[in-house]
């Protein structure tokens, strides 16, 4: 996207005004820390590509009703997956709690205290694994160890089962 951003764009006698209103905005959202009710555990790396909220209005430029173009690609399983936790999350929007993503990176720095997970500077309550069949050992270990310090750890769905990956498999999905 490009555009003529100069004296002769019509907005340019309004550009000083806006550009004070997000440096607040910014400046507001850097205050104080983040916190949710639940943290929504998403193993791996990569978010499916082409996904979007089912839950919303108008899903992948399609409203409610309208034929939906076919689901078997070779992202379908992820968004399959992705369906199932989007559900689990709008549960926990239901029953009133927020929520936020943490990953196993996040997961394996984060400590247990005062009652809450810290995770950078996100404060979290509980932590939730929805339809996760595969989850690295350490990961899984840590989680243990959290649990064990007090965190409510809820697991619904398919829970973990092996490890991911080849590297050690038959000891990691033992541990």
């Amino acid at each position: 996207l490009s555009m003529d951003y100069s004296e002769h764009w019509p907005f340019w006698s309004f550009s000083g005004e806006v550009n004070r209103y997000i440096a607040r905005v910014q400046y507001l959202l850097r205050k104080g820390h983040p916190s949710a009710d639940a943290a929504l555990l998403f193993p791996g790396l990569a978010f499916p590509q082409g996904y979007g909220n089912p839950a919303e209005p108008m899903d992948q430029g399609v409203f409610e009703g309208e034929p939906v173009p076919p689901e078997e690609t070779e992202i379908s399983a992820g968004n399959a997956r992705m369906r199932s936790i989007w559900g689990a999350a709008r549960s926990l929007e239901q029953a009133g709690q927020t929520w936020s993503w943490i990953n196993e990176h996040a997961l394996a720095s984060a400590h247990f205290e005062n009652g809450e997970l810290h995770a950078g500077n996100l404060r979290l309550k509980s932590l939730h694994l929805h339809d996760i069949e595969a989850l690295n050992a350490a990961t899984a270990e840590r989680i243990a160890t959290l649990a064990a310090q007090g965190l409510p750890v809820y697991v619904t769905g398919t829970p973990p089962q092996r490890q991911r990956g080849l590297v050690d498999w038959e000891t990691g999905d033992q541990r």
